[in-house]
């Protein structure tokens, strides 16, 4: 979790396995995405190439952090915009926000998209990932302790768990097997 300063108010954010479900809901676009955008030109130090829209993504970013360090309890963006004031300056925040979100993005399924399209699958994976560690039993606030990479692995463990594994013979089997 981070704390930045945004205009009038200092703002918590914390990303989460949570944080593109709230991202997704709100905006309807992937968080993943917006964010590798971001994260490039904030690690090729090409910050002056960001536009107005780019701007805007990185404030809905920070809103969906927030609102994930609240459990889902924040208002909705653009009156959340209101509260910040007039004087947002971005870009001494623009580090910060790119590493926080990164709790939320650092996993990359590029093969799952693709195979999500062929076979017609309205949902995104990282809504996915979380009716599944809800199925597994977790809480939401056990789901926000996660990055969205700790939530995968969990999931590839659980759904993994036992394939490979060969059976354990019974008494019965070992009789069956010598003809006894």
């Amino acid at each position: 979790m981070r704390t930045i300063q945004l205009g009038n108010r200092r703002v918590a954010m914390t990303g989460s396995a949570l944080t593109p479900f709230f991202y997704q809901k709100e905006f309807g676009r992937s968080l993943t995405l917006d964010a590798a955008l971001i994260t490039v030109l904030v690690e090729t130090n090409r910050v002056a190439e960001i536009d107005d829209l780019a701007i805007l993504s990185v404030l809905q970013m920070a809103w969906a952090m927030e609102k994930t360090t609240k459990l889902g309890r924040l208002i909705d963006f653009e009156s959340w915009l209101v509260t910040l004031g007039e004087e947002v300056d971005l870009l001494t925040s623009l580090a910060a926000i790119a590493k926080e979100v990164a709790g939320a993005t650092n996993y990359v399924a590029p093969d799952y998209k693709q195979d999500q399209e062929q076979e017609g699958s309205p949902y995104s994976y990282e809504l996915s990932l979380i009716v599944i560690a809800k199925k597994l039993g977790f809480s939401f606030s056990e789901i926000n302790a996660l990055s969205l990479q700790d939530l995968m692995d969990i999931v590839d463990i659980w759904s993994d768990s036992g394939k490979d594994a060969p059976k354990k013979a019974t008494q019965k089997d070992i009789d069956a097997f010598y003809g006894m």
